[in-house]
């Protein structure tokens, strides 16, 4: 998790990335940032720094930005190197390569609805120490992982894993009573196939007898061995 910035200098980081990408020719972009700002602009700098959802949240996405800004004015080859210079893992690159494009050019659903919660302080993490421990197992295990909030908020993910081979799958962790079950994988399925990823599962678990270890040996079994194109689900 980048250190949190404060509300000065992300209202100012924000306004400097809207020049930016005008002068890129980036529309999307500019756009989605506008809304950004005028979601934070008349909120007093006090208020803001009681959410610091809102702020991680608008840190971790400058910080995208200016990553994905730099990678558009560079050659494919250039692209490449700059990857290996950064050391950036595969699984970083899949979201810069397509799932953060994707978020810039396509309709977010889901925006208005984690905007109003998290002004309102309504998002919680109940699931945080679960998928930080399961994240450090995947490693253990060898493989990468991405989380970030724009993943959990709007692309029904938790964490993008990739295991030996270099796929990425998206997995989603839910509690869900088995009579919601139904209803919450056909969300699930509606919203991965809406962003386009083709690879995804589903894990509902039980938090009091939850084994990470075996839980990441399977997820990395499975980032190796499902189809190409799939959504599947796993009860832990």
């Amino acid at each position: 998790m980048p250190e949190r910035l404060s509300p000065q200098i992300v209202k100012t980081e924000i306004e400097e990335l809207i020049k930016k990408a005008t002068i890129a020719e980036e529309p999307n972009l500019a756009n989605r940032l506008k809304d950004l700002m005028s979601w934070i602009a008349k909120r007093k700098d006090g208020f803001l720094m009681n959410r610091r959802y809102v702020l991680d949240l608008l840190t971790e996405l400058i910080l995208d930005c200016q990553f994905w800004l730099n990678l558009k004015s560079l050659t494919p080859e250039q692209k490449q190197i700059l990857y290996a210079q950064e050391k950036i893992t595969p699984v970083e690159q899949y979201w810069y390569d397509f799932l953060f494009p994707q978020w810039l050019n396509e309709r977010d659903p889901k925006l208005p609805i984690w905007k109003e919660k998290m002004m309102n302080n309504k998002f919680t993490r109940n699931d945080e120490k679960i998928v930080n421990s399961l994240a450090q197992e995947i490693e253990a295990c060898g493989g990468s992982y991405l989380w970030n909030y724009l993943l959990d908020l709007s692309m029904a993910t938790d964490l993008v894993v990739v295991g030996n081979k270099s796929i990425s799958l998206c997995i989603q962790l839910t509690q869900t009573h088995v009579n919601q079950w139904v209803n919450k994988r056909d969300e699930w399925e509606h919203t991965l196939a809406y962003w386009g990823i083709q690879r995804g599962l589903i894990i509902s678990y039980n938090p009091g007898n939850l084994n990470t270890a075996f839980l990441a040996s399977v997820i990395m079994e499975k980032a190796d061995t499902l189809p190409d194109i799939s959504y599947n689900e796993y009860t832990a």
